[in-house]
């Protein structure tokens, strides 16, 4: 089970995130020509980036949280809620923790900005007194299936990108939630404390003046889990858009105007769920939906059609309209459909071994594929698919292959990838060099192969050298490496998402000194925090400075001894090895008795900063999104200042 199935509450409202910019370029990480104008924001005249600097958020402090977000309607047994007369958990505030900081936003990497993960958060449904029904942790995960959703816009930096979050929530500890029949019915239907959910997330706006700058909207559903179910994607029927080839467009544009979409078959209701929350192009950052025309959900009776194709109805059968023109229906629904096939024999007969069909009715008789269930039914997905590894550590990757919705043993290829990993990271013209990615060969293993069983599911074992990638990037720890993976057998016609791949950030080797000292080992971490992150070094501890670090000594210890998935964990970007981490805490309880401060060491000669002809080399940029400028978008989807 999951939130695709029943019961379920759907929520909306709106996200904050506060993640620096500094470290949106890679070339900011080198400490040597570091200027301090890239602490500023950047500079705009007419709606045009004359200056990147910092980019749009310098000062930011990595928080994520929920804002204002509510639920909406429930569905239990078929029966819909949508008044809190009904039910008293329509309503209810769905927000973050009342007695911790906020969730954080991370990248993997400067050079991989495209799975940003939500850490440290919790998931609290509440009564506008402030009453929980439960709390819960999300657990980590980045988000997916992103695409260009947002088909016009009037802001300056307005995002127009969107992707969702699937996770599960765990620890739920149920309160007072008794007099909510959905909610013990909810309750009743999970096991081992955990619940299923699904995030979509849009409309970001980063635009200083805009009156929702630093916010998004977020649109979603929390449903049942059970164990044995993957964690972030549902194992049931999988529409995999068609993609425009367009150079200027791939990946982020579907074909047809429709994006992907999860289904799921319940035999023993005879219907099948669908989550369309992720899938209709929106005019605006509110969400308003394009109008495509009437749209359809159905069943192909010709698996040879292809998306795109207009059919008749001797080709299709018909579940039913898709009400997404109906008034408030996103808000309202997430996007989740239910489809009864009970009483239509024909959908019966075909909806086992035929593919899923969404189509623009265009006639009396005669409709236009927008998506489709991939050729065959068949789908293989990795269900965690970002890891960061230490020398010597091993990752097992679970993995389940699907045909029409149900278990599939097949054999799966694993390769190298660099899928949308490298680069800059934006569009500023600096004269610092940009780092390889995936070099040097040979850091990660793997078998090259993957063999799913009759139960679908099958596993891959990564394991990073102990000798670490030997620090080719010079100025950035470690190295990243994709794999790639896809059913070895395809059919034809067979449209694979290019998200669908892992990234791997592998850190170099590093030996935990004997007796570390301020300047020769811990400075020269710490100091490359300081330079990207100067919120804190201005507001709270300057973590270049000696002195300013001794005096927080115990802030220090308590940030740095936080599990990974920690709030408070330091640094907030994940991005620091454990040897490194065991370094700064063995230095942290190194203090001298009677000095009660940790041993400085000798300082070395001051290196002089460089100057700013040295530096960057700007020239103007238009906002108009180009091919270099939507592999950084992700971050620009998800990410800005907290509301001033």
């Amino acid at each position: 089970m999951s939130y695709l199935q029943f019961p379920c509450i759907h929520f909306a409202g709106r996200f904050q995130a506060d993640t620096s910019t500094v470290n949106n370029d890679v070339r900011h990480f080198d400490d040597k020509q570091f200027l301090d104008e890239f602490q500023k924001p950047m500079e705009v005249c007419e709606q045009k980036i004359v200056k990147f600097n910092g980019y749009w958020n310098p000062e930011g402090s990595g928080a994520w949280r929920m804002l204002g977000c509510k639920i909406t309607s429930a569905v239990v047994d078929g029966k819909a809620f949508t008044r809190a007369e009904e039910d008293p958990v329509i309503g209810q505030i769905v927000g973050g923790s009342n007695d911790q900081v906020a969730g954080k936003l991370v990248d993997l990497d400067p050079q991989q900005q495209m799975v940003s993960q939500i850490w440290g958060l919790c998931v609290r449904l509440e009564n506008d007194q402030g009453v929980a029904s439960f709390s819960s942790d999300f657990e980590v995960a980045p988000f997916c299936d992103l695409w260009l959703r947002q088909q016009a816009g009037t802001q300056f930096f307005e995002q127009h990108l969107a992707a969702a979050y699937q996770s599960i929530l765990k620890n739920v500890a149920w309160k007072n939630y008794a007099n909510s029949s959905v909610l013990s019915a909810l309750r009743a239907r999970t096991a081992d404390d955990k619940l299923s959910i699904r995030m979509n997330v849009f409309g970001y706006d980063r635009t200083p003046s805009a009156a929702d700058y630093g916010t998004g909207a977020v649109i979603g559903t929390i449903g049942p889990y059970l164990p044995d179910e993957p964690k972030h994607f549902v194992t049931g029927r999988q529409l995999t858009a068609a993609l425009n080839s367009d150079p200027d467009l791939f990946p982020f544009v579907p074909a047809n105007g429709v994006g992907n979409i999860q289904a799921a078959v319940d035999g023993s209701t005879e219907s099948v769920s669908v989550d369309f929350g992720n899938a209709f192009p929106t005019t605006d950052s509110t969400g308003t939906l394009q109008d495509l025309g009437p749209v359809v959900f159905g069943v192909l009776k010709d698996p040879e059609v292809k998306q795109g194709d207009g059919v008749g109805s001797d080709r299709i059968e018909i579940l039913g309209a898709i009400p997404y023109r109906q008034a408030n229906w996103f808000v309202r629904t997430a996007g989740i459909e239910q489809f009864s096939f009970r009483t239509n024999a024909p959908i019966k007969a075909l909806i086992e071994d035929h593919p899923l069909v969404v189509a623009r009715q265009d006639g009396v008789a005669h409709y236009t594929v927008l998506n489709r269930e991939t050729a065959d039914g068949v789908y293989v997905r990795a269900d965690a698919f970002v890891f960061r590894m230490n020398p010597g550590d091993s990752a097992c990757i679970d993995f389940r292959a699907t045909k029409y919705g149900r278990p599939f043993a097949a054999t799966v290829n694993v390769e190298p990838t660099m899928g949308l990993m490298g680069g800059p990271g934006t569009g500023a013209k600096l004269s610092i060099p940009i780092p390889d990615v995936g070099t040097p060969s040979g850091v990660i293993t793997y078998n090259p192969t993957i063999q799913t069983m009759a139960n679908g599911c099958g596993s891959l074992t990564v394991s990073a050298c102990k000798q670490g990638p030997g620090n080719p990037r010079v100025y950035l720890d470690g190295q990243l490496y994709g794999l790639g993976y896809q059913l070895a057998t395809l059919p034809k016609n067979y449209n694979a998402n290019p998200m669908n791949y892992i990234s791997v950030l592998a850190w170099d080797s590093f030996d935990v000194p004997e007796n570390p000292t301020w300047f020769q080992h811990i400075q020269p971490i710490l100091a490359k925090y300081a330079n990207l992150y100067p919120l804190m070094s201005r507001r709270l501890i300057d973590l270049g400075d000696y002195d300013s670090v001794v005096r927080n000594l115990p802030i220090m210890k308590l940030s740095f001894t936080r599990n990974l998935d920690d709030p408070n964990y330091m640094p907030v970007t994940r991005d620091l090895s454990l040897n490194k981490r065991k370094t700064i805490l063995k230095w942290l309880n190194s203090a001298d008795p009677c000095t009660g401060k940790p041993p400085r060491g000798e300082e070395p000669p001051r290196l002089e900063k460089p100057s700013a002809c040295a530096g960057p080399v700007e020239e103007s940029s238009s906002m108009k999104p180009s091919l270099a400028s939507k592999v950084e978008f992700l971050r620009q989807a998800l990410k800005n200042r907290i509301g001033k």
